[in-house]
């Protein structure tokens, strides 16, 4: 049967209409499409693929191009259709676990994971999996299904989104016995540590996260936080290498400006404070705040009067919307 499809140029508003020879074809254009990241295209051609001939790769590939759309509950319906047809597929019994660890339902993204353990192991092929980290396109990567540390992981993260702490830690460890070279097994669980209140314990995860990866932004900024509650002498130098290697991390800036102005560097603290407000993140309100604070103590009334204005302004603003 011949399949009808549709594609959005990437240069004009036009849709051209063409026939594809068959499924195999059709499939390969909708890989096309997502590859060069025209989601909408590439869903509406698999749509009318399944409609033709629903396939447990059909069902995938339009999962992965509604994720990359947002559209995560459509997204998870096409991949409990993937399990209907092979209850073995291990990437997409993976990436409904992920979708369930993103919508902060630790339980079923669980039992997802859990039934991975025990999945028959397949010969390695190339697949597509949108990566939630960079939250980037769909990335071409290799078949999860000899990666059991991974899988330890995650049943781990679902553990501590039900609070489970100590039952997250033991799949931790079999995690870290795996693969004892994968800094995020021992990010993680640096996490848990400071969540139970072992900071000393939490401390010593980070910097094995950072022996093994220095660059590393989440463990750099977790090493100064912690450092910085607990008054240690190292969160200034890790704060600092943080922001020379990150310069866009507004929380990284925000805390230098509150460790200068607790040493009383007020004119440091100022200087931070304006890095991170010149970011626009969610912490700028606090970072102007702080900045005003800074300024009165210099004695700098009229510099500390205008933010406040400023604040004020806003938040009427604000009020009225």
């Amino acid at each position: 049967m011949v399949l009808p499809a549709v594609l959005y140029s990437q240069n004009t508003e036009e849709t051209t209409y063409y026939s594809f020879r068959n499924t195999s074809d059709a499939i390969e254009e909708a890989i096309a499409l997502a590859d060069a990241e025209n989601y909408p295209a590439s869903e509406a051609m698999l749509s009318d693929i399944i409609e033709d001939k629903p396939t447990a790769q059909a069902y995938f590939l339009r999962a992965q191009a509604r994720e990359a759309l947002r559209e995560n509950e459509s997204a998870l319906h096409d991949y409990m259709a993937v399990l209907n047809l092979d209850k073995n597929h291990f990437e997409a019994r993976y990436c409904a676990g992920e979708l369930y660890l993103r919508s902060n339902r630790p339980a079923q993204a669980l039992a997802q994971f859990e039934k991975l353990l025990k999945t028959p192991a397949q010969p390695t092929q190339s697949v597509y999996y949108r990566q939630s980290f960079s939250g980037k396109g769909i990335d071409k990567v290799e078949s999860r299904n000899e990666r059991p540390a991974d899988i330890h992981h995650k049943i781990a993260q679902a553990y501590m989104g039900m609070d489970e702490y100590q039952k997250a830690q033991v799949h931790l460890e079999e995690a870290i016995a795996i693969a004892p070279d994968n800094p995020d097994f021992f990010l993680t669980l640096g996490n848990i540590f400071e969540i139970r209140g072992l900071n000393t314990q939490a401390l010593n995860q980070y910097k094995i996260v950072l022996e093994k990866s220095p660059d590393h932004p989440v463990a750099l900024y977790n090493l100064s936080a912690l450092a910085l509650r607990n008054g240690g002498t190292e969160a200034k130098s890790v704060l600092l290498s943080t922001v020379e290697l990150y310069p866009d991390f507004e929380e990284a800036w925000f805390n230098l400006g509150y460790l200068c102005y607790r040493e009383g560097d007020y004119s440091k603290a100022i200087m931070h404070y304006e890095k991170a407000i010149a970011l626009e993140g969610e912490m700028i309100d606090m970072a102007m705040l702080n900045k005003a604070k800074a300024h009165t103590m210099l004695g700098q009334f009229d510099d500390a009067s205008a933010i406040l204005f400023t604040l004020t302004t806003k938040q009427k603003l604000i009020a009225e919307v």
